[in-house]
């Protein structure tokens, strides 16, 4: 359940999760909650909603050694169709276009 904070922190750190697919606001909350957790994590891929740069730096600034990126795709093909590269966005934080 993405509601229960405690339980996906102790499994993130019981296992050493190197991946994390969450809403911005759920890994908000995991962070708030329990960032030490989480340090295992190396890329964190947010969907479902727009991640707002005030996010995106709270959540860089909770787990510095994990790549945030924003997932795209509707939800009824999955969680994340495609994502944006890290170090690879516009200074709206949205994909780079091909051409340029």
């Amino acid at each position: 359940n993405p509601l229960e904070a405690d339980a996906v922190c102790r499994l993130a750190s019981q296992t050493q999760a190197r991946m994390l697919v969450a809403t911005p606001t759920f890994a908000g909350m995991y962070t708030q909650k329990d960032a030490i957790s989480l340090q295992s994590l190396t890329l964190l891929v947010t969907g479902g909603e727009k991640l707002s740069p005030a996010t995106r730096a709270s959540l860089e600034k909770a787990l510095p050694q994990a790549n945030v990126v924003q997932g795209y795709g509707c939800t009824e093909c999955g969680p994340v169709v495609s994502v944006n590269v890290p170090n690879m966005t516009d200074e709206r934080g949205s994909l780079w276009e091909t051409s340029r």
